[in-house]
């Protein structure tokens, strides 16, 4: 038999059997010929694109956008597949930027709540108001629990999670930040 067979194709891609038959299934990789055992045989251009399909997932590209890729793998050109990645990668880092910031500013929100709250019995009986009334909304989780020094712990698990620490960090520290 010519060419890599799936096992060998899998081993060296560093993928399992089942992403090869399913890139077969949809046109992706094609074997070159089946052996009368049923087994098949891959060009040897079959593991530079699995490499390249683990690549590309590994960077955050959609099945999609991969598929686009590989379509036009055959043709060769490869100034024209590298500025349709080098695209993919300017608009995937500005989304990475982009996340980063909000989990900064998130980090920043949740690291001010832990710092500033004290426990009284008031602002506990208000911060366990204020979780109710918005975990309910959402459906989700939270719990407080008094610690020694005066601290409250606080642990939330909620879709509106950003929103609702605005709210606490305002019954915290009326008047501002």
């Amino acid at each position: 038999m010519e060419g890599p067979g799936v096992s060998e194709l899998t081993e060296r891609a560093g993928v399992a059997p089942p992403t090869v038959r399913f890139y077969e299934r949809i046109g992706r990789l094609s074997p070159t010929r089946r052996a009368p055992n049923d087994y098949r045989a891959f060009e040897g251009t079959a593991l530079e694109e699995l490499a390249f399909v683990t690549r590309a997932k590994g960077i955050g590209m959609t099945l999609k956008d991969i598929s686009d890729l590989l379509a036009a793998w055959p043709s060769g050109e490869c100034q024209s597949l590298q500025a349709r990645v080098r695209a993919f990668l300017v608009e995937r880092i500005d989304d990475v930027h982009e996340q980063l910031g909000e989990l900064s500013a998130l980090e920043r929100r949740l690291t001010t709540v832990r710092v500033t709250m004290k426990a009284d019995a008031t602002r506990t009986a208000t911060l366990a108001r204020l979780c109710a009334a918005e975990t309910a909304c959402c459906a989700q989780t939270h719990s407080v629990m008094e610690i020694g020094d005066g601290q409250v712990t606080l642990s939330i698990e909620a879709k509106g999670a950003p929103e609702l620490l605005d709210a606490l960090f305002g019954a915290t520290n009326p008047g501002g930040r």
